[in-house]
């Protein structure tokens, strides 16, 4: 229900119909019995049509309340795409701080990697506001936008995973709180740049991947690590060691950034160039010249309910009307 009504809590009052149809029905039929036995036989015959119409015209109008309050819940469904158009940039760096990111299948781990990377893409956008999160097993917006960059080189020169205390990996998390570090009102291009080796023990990064895509938000994939990957106890703290090995899964990585559109992109951090190929998709927004994205809306139908309603409600009069001229 809350898929196709944005308040579904008013399509209650469309059960008002019910006692109301009752009360109808119980008046009508004492009031019929009251008048048969005064009337004349020719007058009976000419009693049961109208009782039919009236009939017919209740039932228009209760159509007609059922109908406004479907419109009164909003109803929506489907999607179209809204042009927007956007001035500047504003980045979000979701880091992954897990576990697996301390592996050292690339020097002098990934999130030593991670970590020199972020660094050198904050020097570059000198002219953004750029903000921090970082995501574990839980997601925290360590640094909200802003234009002190040096705030940035201080916290990713000093990432671990005990930044954090929820084991895991929440990568869908971390990207719903980097949506809500953006502005709502603001005209700027949004961007989350996201360092891991896309590994994730609970949510869903498709599903993320489709909520940036309705917001409308660029996101960029930075993949840390190798596919070969390397062993990780997975369990430190017992006696009995449980071992792993961890990969970079570049696969669930792609497929989110496929779902986000808006530009979005994947690159391998270790491969030569990628640093620029994120740079050239996010600066080109970061001056005074304007963009064009287009975003996912929801369609309201609610216009055709109140059509709907207007039209039962005309029939509904029109068949009284037509009943009184036959009396």
């Amino acid at each position: 229900m809350t898929a196709f009504f944005e308040h579904p809590s008013i399509l209650f009052l469309a059960l008002a119909v019910v006692p109301a149809a009752l009360i109808f029905y119980l008046r009508f039929r004492k009031l019929r019995s009251t008048l048969m036995p005064l009337v004349s036989r020719a007058d009976t015959a000419a009693i049961k049509p109208l009782s039919r119409i009236l009939r017919i015209r209740s039932a228009f109008f209760a159509l007609s309340w059922i109908l406004l309050a479907c419109a009164a819940a909003i109803p929506r469904w489907g999607n179209e795409l809204v042009a927007i158009r956007q001035e500047g940039s504003s980045v979000v760096f979701l880091v992954d701080i897990s576990r697996s990111m301390t592996v050292s299948d690339v020097a002098p781990s990934r999130l030593g990697f991670a970590s020199g990377y972020a660094l050198m893409l904050a020097d570059r956008l000198e002219n953004t506001r750029c903000g921090v999160v970082l995501v574990k097993g839980n997601a925290v917006l360590s640094i909200p936008l802003t234009s002190d960059h040096r705030a940035l080189a201080d916290l990713f020169s000093a990432l671990s995973p005990a930044m954090l205390s929820a084991p895991g990996s929440a990568l869908s998390r971390g990207i719903s709180v980097a949506l809500e570090a953006f502005p709502s009102n603001s005209s700027a291009s949004r961007t989350i740049i996201l360092l891991s080796d896309g590994e994730e023990t609970s949510g869903s990064l498709d599903e993320a991947g489709r909520d940036l895509r309705d917001a409308g938000v660029q996101l960029i994939a930075v993949g840390i690590g190798t596919r070969e990957g390397k062993d990780l106890n997975a369990f430190p703290s017992l006696d009995e060691p449980r071992i792993v090995t961890t990969v970079l899964r570049d696969d669930l990585l792609k497929k989110a950034v496929r779902l986000a559109l808006h530009g979005s992109l994947y690159v391998n951090g270790t491969e030569a160039g990628s640093a620029q190929r994120v740079l050239s998709a996010i600066l080109p927004a970061a001056g005074t010249e304007q963009k064009l994205v287009y975003s996912s809306k929801p369609v309201y139908r609610y216009s055709f309910f109140l059509f709907a309603a207007l039209f039962c409600f005309c029939c509904g009069s029109l068949a009284g009307g037509i009943a009184w001229k036959k009396k």
